[in-house]
C-alpha cells in the first residue's frame, strides 16, 4: 500500500453471497490507487462471526450457508463430507440447491462440526441447534476493534 492509505469503518453486506448479512464497522485501509482493502485477519475474523451467529441464532441451513461454512474452513467437498461421514454427493447437491433447506438431521450435523471446527462451547440439547423456520430479513452485525457484537434485527 502508498504511505497515502488511511484507515475507515464500512459496513460489508453479503458476505459469501449471505445476501441478509450486514456486518457494520469493518476496518479498512484506503489506498488511492487501489480502494478499500481489508486485511486476511477481519476477513477471517468476519467469517467466523458469521459461522457463529449461524449457530447461535438457529438460524436454518440451506445449501448457501453449507457452502459459506464449507468454505471457511478451507475444506473440499469431500474433506467436508468425510468429517460428516457422508458422500461429497450429498454435499454437491446441497451446495446447488442454494435455497432448500436441509434436513433436521442433516443441518445438526453440520452444525455440530460447525461448532467443533470454530471451538466453541455451546450449552444445548441437540434440538437447540436446530434451525428456526426463517432465515431473518437482514442478520446485522457489529465488527469492532474491540470484539464484534450482536446486534439483534
Amino acid at each position: 500500500m502508498g504511505k497515502n492509505s488511511r484507515k475507515i469503518t464500512r459496513v460489508v453486506k453479503g458476505l459469501a453471497g449471505l445476501d441478509y448479512v450486514e456486518i457494520k464497522h469493518v476496518p479498512m485501509d484506503v489506498d488511492p490507487e487501489l480502494g478499500n482493502l481489508i486485511d486476511a485477519d477481519v476477513v477471517e475474523r468476519m467469517e467466523h462471526l458469521v459461522a457463529q451467529e449461524l449457530i447461535l441464532r438457529r438460524l436454518p441451513l440451506r445449501g448457501r450457508e453449507v457452502k459459506f461454512l464449507r468454505s471457511i474452513f478451507a475444506m473440499s467437498q469431500r474433506e467436508f463430507a468425510d468429517k460428516l461421514g457422508l458422500s461429497h454427493v450429498a454435499i454437491c447437491k446441497w451446495e446447488k440447491a442454494v435455497d432448500r433447506r436441509l434436513d433436521i438431521i442433516q443441518e445438526i450435523a453440520v452444525k455440530v462440526l460447525v461448532v467443533d471446527q470454530l471451538g466453541l462451547s455451546v450449552a444445548a440439547s441437540l434440538y437447540g441447534l436446530v434451525g428456526k423456520d426463517e432465515l431473518p430479513k437482514k442478520l446485522i452485525l457489529d465488527f469492532s476493534e474491540a470484539g464484534p457484537k450482536r446486534k439483534s434485527a
